[in-house]
Protein backbone atom coordinates (compact mmCIF):
# COMPACT_ATOMS: atom_id res chain seq x y z
CA UNK A 1 0.00 0.00 0.00
CA UNK A 2 1.06 3.45 -0.35
CA UNK A 3 0.05 7.11 1.02
CA UNK A 4 -2.53 8.79 -0.62
CA UNK A 5 -4.77 11.99 -0.34
CA UNK A 6 -8.36 12.86 0.51
CA UNK A 7 -9.83 15.62 1.37
CA UNK A 8 -6.57 17.58 1.13
CA UNK A 9 -5.32 15.35 4.28
CA UNK A 10 -2.49 13.04 3.98
CA UNK A 11 -3.22 9.13 5.03
CA UNK A 12 -1.06 7.40 6.05
CA UNK A 13 -0.93 3.30 4.74
CA UNK A 14 2.05 0.65 5.53
CA UNK A 15 4.44 2.17 3.44
CA UNK A 16 5.10 6.06 1.98
CA UNK A 17 5.18 7.03 -1.77
CA UNK A 18 8.55 6.17 -2.08
CA UNK A 19 7.96 2.59 -0.96
CA UNK A 20 9.72 2.75 2.25
CA UNK A 21 7.93 1.01 5.20
CA UNK A 22 5.87 3.27 7.44
CA UNK A 23 6.55 1.90 11.10
CA UNK A 24 3.75 4.08 12.34
CA UNK A 25 1.18 1.28 10.63
CA UNK A 26 2.40 -1.10 12.13
CA UNK A 27 2.44 0.57 15.48
CA UNK A 28 -0.98 -0.28 16.84
CA UNK A 29 -1.05 -4.31 15.32
CA UNK A 30 2.39 -4.73 17.41
CA UNK A 31 0.55 -2.65 20.78
CA UNK A 32 -2.44 -5.49 20.15
CA UNK A 33 0.02 -8.45 19.82
CA UNK A 34 1.98 -7.35 23.04
CA UNK A 35 -1.00 -7.12 25.03
CA UNK A 36 -2.36 -10.25 24.18
CA UNK A 37 0.83 -11.89 24.46
CA UNK A 38 0.29 -9.77 28.06
CA UNK A 39 -2.80 -10.86 28.76
CA UNK A 40 -2.42 -14.61 27.85
CA UNK A 41 1.59 -15.29 29.34
CA UNK A 42 0.36 -15.62 33.15
CA UNK A 43 -2.09 -18.67 32.55
CA UNK A 44 -5.16 -16.97 34.06
CA UNK A 45 -7.25 -17.24 30.99
CA UNK A 46 -7.50 -20.54 30.31
CA UNK A 47 -6.41 -21.53 26.29
CA UNK A 48 -9.59 -22.59 25.03
CA UNK A 49 -11.30 -19.13 25.68
CA UNK A 50 -7.89 -17.18 24.62
CA UNK A 51 -4.69 -18.89 23.23
CA UNK A 52 -1.81 -17.53 23.58
CA UNK A 53 -0.16 -16.01 20.62
CA UNK A 54 2.89 -18.47 20.22
CA UNK A 55 0.32 -21.49 19.94
CA UNK A 56 -1.48 -19.93 17.00
CA UNK A 57 1.15 -19.25 14.85
CA UNK A 58 2.47 -22.87 15.94
CA UNK A 59 -0.59 -24.76 15.02
CA UNK A 60 -0.96 -22.58 11.67
CA UNK A 61 2.40 -23.48 10.51
CA UNK A 62 1.73 -26.99 11.59
CA UNK A 63 -1.55 -26.80 9.79
CA UNK A 64 0.34 -25.40 6.77
CA UNK A 65 3.34 -27.88 7.03
CA UNK A 66 2.33 -30.30 9.05
CA UNK A 67 6.09 -30.78 10.93
CA UNK A 68 4.61 -31.18 14.36
CA UNK A 69 1.36 -33.26 14.29
CA UNK A 70 -0.19 -31.27 16.45
CA UNK A 71 -4.09 -31.60 15.42
CA UNK A 72 -5.54 -34.13 13.04
CA UNK A 73 -5.08 -31.14 10.35
CA UNK A 74 -1.77 -31.09 10.11
CA UNK A 75 -0.58 -30.82 6.71
CA UNK A 76 -3.43 -30.39 5.22
CA UNK A 77 -3.80 -26.22 4.11
CA UNK A 78 -3.24 -27.18 0.24
CA UNK A 79 -6.07 -29.86 0.15
CA UNK A 80 -8.06 -26.82 2.03
CA UNK A 81 -6.64 -24.18 0.02
CA UNK A 82 -7.50 -26.60 -3.34
CA UNK A 83 -11.23 -27.26 -2.40
CA UNK A 84 -12.41 -23.37 -1.59
CA UNK A 85 -11.02 -22.85 -4.76
CA UNK A 86 -12.38 -25.59 -6.45
CA UNK A 87 -15.85 -24.19 -4.47
CA UNK A 88 -15.33 -20.47 -5.67
CA UNK A 89 -14.59 -21.13 -9.22
CA UNK A 90 -17.85 -23.60 -9.84
CA UNK A 91 -19.82 -21.25 -7.63
CA UNK A 92 -18.66 -18.65 -10.27
CA UNK A 93 -19.19 -20.46 -13.35
CA UNK A 94 -22.97 -21.17 -12.01
CA UNK A 95 -23.27 -16.92 -11.73
CA UNK A 96 -22.09 -16.41 -15.24
CA UNK A 97 -23.79 -19.11 -17.00
CA UNK A 98 -27.18 -17.75 -15.55
CA UNK A 99 -25.76 -13.85 -14.41
CA UNK A 100 -24.07 -13.36 -18.20
CA UNK A 101 -27.84 -14.33 -20.51
CA UNK A 102 -29.90 -12.85 -18.23
CA UNK A 103 -27.74 -9.82 -18.16
CA UNK A 104 -26.92 -9.41 -21.81
CA UNK A 105 -31.13 -10.25 -22.50
CA UNK A 106 -32.40 -7.59 -19.69
CA UNK A 107 -29.82 -5.10 -21.35
CA UNK A 108 -30.81 -5.80 -25.17
CA UNK A 109 -34.53 -6.27 -24.91
CA UNK A 110 -36.79 -3.53 -23.36
CA UNK A 111 -39.88 -6.18 -22.39
CA UNK A 112 -37.26 -8.94 -20.31
CA UNK A 113 -35.54 -5.60 -18.50
CA UNK A 114 -39.30 -4.88 -17.54
CA UNK A 115 -40.16 -8.56 -16.34
CA UNK A 116 -37.16 -9.94 -14.73
CA UNK A 117 -35.27 -7.14 -13.08
CA UNK A 118 -37.47 -5.70 -10.64
CA UNK A 119 -37.62 -9.68 -9.23
CA UNK A 120 -33.97 -9.69 -9.45
CA UNK A 121 -33.65 -6.65 -8.04
CA UNK A 122 -36.09 -7.55 -5.84
CA UNK A 123 -33.76 -10.91 -4.40
CA UNK A 124 -30.87 -8.48 -4.20
CA UNK A 125 -32.45 -6.50 -1.40
CA UNK A 126 -32.08 -9.85 0.79
CA UNK A 127 -28.52 -10.18 2.35
CA UNK A 128 -26.53 -12.85 1.87
CA UNK A 129 -26.76 -14.26 5.66
CA UNK A 130 -30.72 -14.26 5.18
CA UNK A 131 -29.91 -16.67 1.95
CA UNK A 132 -28.14 -19.28 4.74
CA UNK A 133 -31.40 -20.86 6.38
CA UNK A 134 -33.05 -20.58 2.94
CA UNK A 135 -30.41 -22.39 1.26
CA UNK A 136 -29.52 -25.15 3.81
CA UNK A 137 -33.57 -26.07 3.96
CA UNK A 138 -33.37 -26.18 -0.21
CA UNK A 139 -29.96 -27.88 -0.33
CA UNK A 140 -29.23 -29.06 3.11
CA UNK A 141 -25.91 -29.15 4.82
CA UNK A 142 -23.19 -29.64 2.64
CA UNK A 143 -21.59 -28.68 -0.70
CA UNK A 144 -24.47 -27.57 -2.56
CA UNK A 145 -25.51 -24.61 -0.22
CA UNK A 146 -21.42 -23.74 -0.26
CA UNK A 147 -21.96 -23.68 -4.08
CA UNK A 148 -24.91 -21.80 -4.15
CA UNK A 149 -23.96 -18.86 -1.85
CA UNK A 150 -21.11 -18.44 -3.49
CA UNK A 151 -23.27 -17.95 -7.12
CA UNK A 152 -25.69 -15.99 -5.64
CA UNK A 153 -22.61 -13.74 -4.34
CA UNK A 154 -21.17 -13.55 -7.84
CA UNK A 155 -24.95 -13.44 -9.96
CA UNK A 156 -25.90 -9.86 -8.81
CA UNK A 157 -22.41 -8.26 -10.15
CA UNK A 158 -22.34 -10.41 -13.07
CA UNK A 159 -25.78 -9.99 -14.21
CA UNK A 160 -25.08 -6.41 -13.83
CA UNK A 161 -22.37 -6.04 -15.73
CA UNK A 162 -24.61 -5.70 -19.19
Amino acid sequence: MRSFKESGTKILCWSDIDGRLNPLGLALPALLLIVWHLVTVDGNIPGYLLPRPMEIGKVALDFALGNWQLTPYSGTMLDHSLASISRVFSGFGFAAAVGLPLGFLTGRITAVKRTIDPTIHLFRTIPGIGWLPVAMVWFGVGERTTLFLIALAAFFSIYDCF
